[in-house]
C-alpha cells in the first residue's frame, strides 16, 4: 500500500483482492481492540496507584 495520506486512484484499488482486504480490515480492528484494553487496563492501574499515593499523603 501507499502513502495513506494521498487518494487511492482507480489503477491502485484494482490491484487489491476485495476479501484480502476485508481480512485485512478485521486483523487491524482486532489488533486496535486489543491495544484500546491494554491501554484501559494501564489507565486503572494509573488511578490505583494515585489512590495509594493519596492515602500515604494523607498518613503524613
Amino acid at each position: 500500500m501507499t502513502d495513506p495520506t494521498l487518494p487511492v486512484t482507480k489503477e491502485e484499488a484494482l490491484r487489491y483482492s476485495k476479501p484480502a482486504l476485508e481480512d485485512e480490515i478485521a486483523r487491524r480492528r482486532r489488533n486496535i481492540k486489543l491495544f484500546q484494553d491494554q491501554i484501559d487496563a494501564e489507565e486503572k492501574e494509573i488511578q490505583r496507584l494515585f489512590q495509594i499515593i493519596a492515602i500515604i499523603d494523607a498518613n503524613r
